[in-house]
């Protein structure tokens, strides 16, 4: 072998070490990142200490996740109305090797593993009955209701809508997060709950309710588009009243939108 010979050989050796190094720390950074991902997914997703929300900032990132689905969801792209139904799984998952898996009953009475809820969603269309005692979340954009019901409100800033429930389900956290709203009022009855709130026709014009299915034949939400006179009459004067008064009020307003289904026992 010549001197020439030598030479590329050596620059071919060369050349050979530089890639398979490259491809090597590649590689490796790669199952690095990989395995950060995986590690930070029980962080990156919203997640429970429970099958329901145990406290407000719970039921507050519960909230967010139906009203992000509702926003996000491709499923929803050509539907008339974005509306879903979601629910925090009955059972436990567990994080194992990075990996997020399902509990089993064995491993899931540790007090010393780290034990959660994940949420999920569904179309509410594809939704036929609720269970009783479930926890569960309801959303829908309202803009797209709106757009259905007569198109030119859509040219209005915001609407003011109330919602009557029938029978009482929600949660007590949403009387909580209704003072961080402005021109909104909630009130609970035996028979159901009103829900009055000034909504802001832009694409996160979600509205989503939750709370525990009740034991009843069935749940059923009825959306009325009113005005604020309506709204200040509530406060002001149905306070109150019963609430067969409040629904005899709003029956004079149109309703835009609603939703009843069998429950489960």
């Amino acid at each position: 072998m010549n001197k020439k010979h030598i030479i590329i050989f050596g620059t071919l050796i060369l050349l050979l070490i530089i890639i398979v190094g490259g491809i090597t720390y590649y590689r490796e950074k790669s199952t690095q990142e990989e395995g950060l991902d995986t590690v930070d997914i029980k962080h990156s997703i919203p997640n429970f200490s429970y099958s329901y929300p145990l406290n407000f900032d719970e039921f507050l990132s519960f909230i967010d996740f139906c009203s992000v689905q509702a926003i996000n969801s491709e499923e929803l792209e050509n539907k008339e109305i974005k509306e879903i139904y979601c629910s925090i799984g009955q059972k436990p998952s567990i994080m194992v090797n990075g990996q997020i898996r399902s509990a089993s009953i064995s491993n899931s009475s540790s007090s010393e593993l780290d034990l959660f809820y994940l949420p999920s969603f569904l179309l509410l269309s594809l939704k036929d009955s609720f269970n009783a005692f479930d926890y569960i979340g309801i959303s829908l954009d309202l803009k797209d209701v709106i757009k259905r019901y007569d198109p030119s409100l859509l040219e209005e800033e915001a609407l003011y809508f109330c919602s009557v429930s029938e029978p009482l389900w929600l949660d007590t956290f949403s009387f909580e997060s209704i003072y961080t709203l402005p021109d909104s009022i909630m009130l609970g009855f035996d028979e159901g709950d009103v829900w009055c709130k000034l909504i802001k026709l832009n694409e996160y014009s979600i509205e989503t309710f939750a709370g525990f299915t009740p034991e009843a034949e069935s749940l059923g939400i009825k959306e009325y588009l009113v005005d604020e006179k309506t709204i200040v009459n509530i406060k002001e004067k149905l306070y109150n009243q019963s609430f067969l008064d409040i629904k005899n009020i709003l029956e004079n307003y149109p309703i835009v939108w609603q939703m009843e289904k069998p429950i489960n026992f």
